[in-house]
């Protein structure tokens, strides 16, 4: 279909796509097309370079300069997955600076200011897409939910300000995607079942 190889598709179904489905998204989300174009122009000025190097720029906040830096760029990149890097690629970014800032008051038992943190004795075995799993000591496991989010919150705003982040915890026994905070009548976190 239009010079790229495609499983095997209805034809009816793929001219629906592309004649109903996408104008109407563009039409909604005009914004989109423009982004698209920007992937689809680096992705075309690379593949004229001999080696093909196509490199995609990851882009943060920098709020000492006032504006816009290339963090990295990720080479070799298609172009769904250059598209899908410019907004994940951050996310990743958020979530490893946050990961690491964990881990260290999880070890240490100290927050980057000096005082006590309650991730002391916390680890942090798993990395789950954006959701860090952590085994807290259990008498302190109701303060290091908040914290962890609060660190991943702080994270988002170094790196994104102008987004509105959140984070939300959760305490479980056993890890599900289906966990949900839940709180006692004191507003303090309670393990989910």
């Amino acid at each position: 279909w239009k010079r790229n190889d495609v499983k095997p598709i209805c034809k009816a179904c793929v001219e629906v796509v592309d004649e109903v489905i996408k104008p109407a998204f563009f039409e909604t989300y005009p914004e989109v097309r423009e982004y698209l174009d920007f992937v689809a122009g680096r992705i075309e000025e690379d593949e004229t370079k001999p080696d093909k190097d196509i490199s995609i720029p990851q882009v943060v906040w920098n709020s000492e300069k006032g504006g816009i830096e290339v963090l990295r760029r990720r080479g070799n990149a298609g172009f769904c997955d250059g598209a899908n890097s410019i907004f994940q690629g951050l996310l990743a970014d958020v979530a490893k600076s946050a990961y690491c800032e964990m881990t260290w008051e999880g070890y240490l038992g100290v927050k980057a200011d000096g005082s006590s943190s309650p991730l002391a004795g916390t680890r942090f075995p798993f990395f789950l897409h954006d959701e860090p799993l952590a085994e807290a000591p259990e008498e302190t496991a109701h303060l290091a939910g908040p914290r962890i989010a609060e660190i991943m919150i702080a994270a988002g705003r170094r790196l994104a300000p102008d987004v509105r982040w959140r984070a939300e915890p959760a305490l479980a026994r056993v890890w599900s995607k289906d966990m949900e905070p839940r709180y006692d009548s004191d507003g303090r976190l309670t393990v989910w079942t």
